[in-house]
């Protein structure tokens, strides 16, 4: 007797550890031809879901033949339909996200564009104090090459990896900006330099937003493009603003006025040039780099020849070159590229129109300047010239 216990009890034990290990009764295996699958699964019944198709003619069945048929036919298509219909739809919830990344980008450009016009505006008092001891090709040349020195490590750390892509990608496109840009900020800044000396500051500073209507004009006959209407009131807005701001009713036209306002076309065609850059390509800070290089050179050659080089005076005229170098030629104009690769130009014109408006704060603030209620309203017609520009259609979206 105890040993059939002994034995009955052996069994159990080797029963539930074959449970224990996972070894499966031969009732829930699922044969299929011979072969044997676990059958995890709760097994259900057959269901016939169409009752086998009974027709009162002949005509009843051609037709379900013809139906079938054209359904086979169409259906790999309807499936095709409706796979690019979820394409299209991963698609769509792309672009509402690249749309904020657009904005987010344009904000971005704003931004940079309006650190480029206060520069511009603080910088212009360290331009016109700049040459009490040097000329202005000389300023120019030391200017630039500040800009360069300071923007160059920076081009290299950040987009070194790119340049050679980004250059050999259409090499004769960017000499060609590079040249057109670099001739066109070389004139610009030298004949607003060479202005000053002829000139007061109220007619230099109205002369020179004249840039503002020249960069829609200019675009008009270099690329057949057109700004849309509500650019212009935004315009004349900002041309009254800028006569008011600078108190040109008080003022008589001198020698100097046309350069000014000759300074003012080179000046449109380097923010028309800076935009068509920016458009192929993306290496911003190696480029403004180049062009303050392309600058400093130009002046450098044409200093020795219309001018006396000094090296002691230049280093008088240090506190102004480095900040107008640094600042205004490097940083500025590398901000004004990132600025202008999603603003359109004729509404970055008139964003930096808003660099008069920075230097009268800027006088008001730090050199106790009065300001006027014609100097105040003018800043305010300004500010809503820049605002209506960026709200009208022809901005890029």
């Amino acid at each position: 007797m105890k040993l059939f216990a002994s034995v009955v009890g052996f069994l159990l034990f080797l029963c539930g550890n074959a449970q224990n290990q996972g070894f499966i009764p031969p009732e829930d295996y699922f044969v299929i031809e011979g072969d044997t699958v676990i059958n995890s699964s709760i097994e259900l019944k057959e269901v016939i879901l169409f009752q086998p198709l009974r027709f009162s003619n002949y005509d009843e069945a051609k037709r379900y033949v013809i139906l079938r048929e054209r359904t086979h036919k169409v259906y790999p298509y309807a499936k095709m339909a409706a796979d690019r219909l979820n394409v299209l739809s991963e698609r769509l919830n792309k672009i509402k996200s690249k749309i904020n990344k657009m904005k987010m980008s344009k904000s971005t450009s704003m931004i940079c564009a309006l650190i480029t016009t206060f520069i511009w505006g603080t910088a212009f008092i360290a331009q016109d104090t700049g040459m009490d001891n040097i000329g202005p090709l000389t300023f120019n040349f030391s200017r630039f090459f500040v800009g360069f020195i300071t923007i160059l490590p920076i081009a290299l750390f950040f987009e070194r990896k790119k340049i050679l892509v980004e250059i050999s990608s259409n090499s004769k496109v960017f000499y060609k900006y590079l040249l057109f840009m670099g001739i066109s900020l070389f004139l610009g800044t030298y004949l607003q330099q060479a202005s000053l000396q002829y000139t007061n500051i109220a007619n230099a500073a109205f002369f020179t937003v004249f840039y503002v209507p020249i960069v829609p004009i200019l675009l008009f006959f270099i690329y057949s493009k057109k700004v849309h209407w509500s650019i212009w009131p935004a315009i004349g807005l900002c041309i009254l603003g800028v006569y008011l701001l600078s108190d040109f009713s008080n003022s008589e036209i001198m020698l100097g006025d046309g350069l000014v306002i000759l300074c003012s076309v080179f000046w449109a065609l380097h923010i028309i040039f800076a935009g068509k850059f920016m458009e192929e390509f993306d290496i911003p800070m190696f480029y403004a780099a180049l062009q303050a290089l392309f600058v400093a050179t130009l002046s450098l050659i044409f200093s020795f020849i219309f001018e006396e080089i000094n090296i002691s005076k230049i280093l008088m005229e240090s506190s102004s070159i480095l900040y107008a170098g640094a600042l205004s030629g490097g940083i500025a104009f590398t901000l004004q590229m990132y600025a202008q690769k999603n603003i359109e130009e004729a509404p970055a014109a008139i964003i930096y129109s808003l660099e008069g408006v920075f230097a009268a704060v800027a006088g008001w603030i730090i050199l106790n300047q009065f300001l006027s209620t014609n100097n105040m309203i003018g800043c305010l017609l300004i500010l809503i010239a820049v605002i209506s520009s960026q709200i009208s259609p022809s901005s890029k979206n």
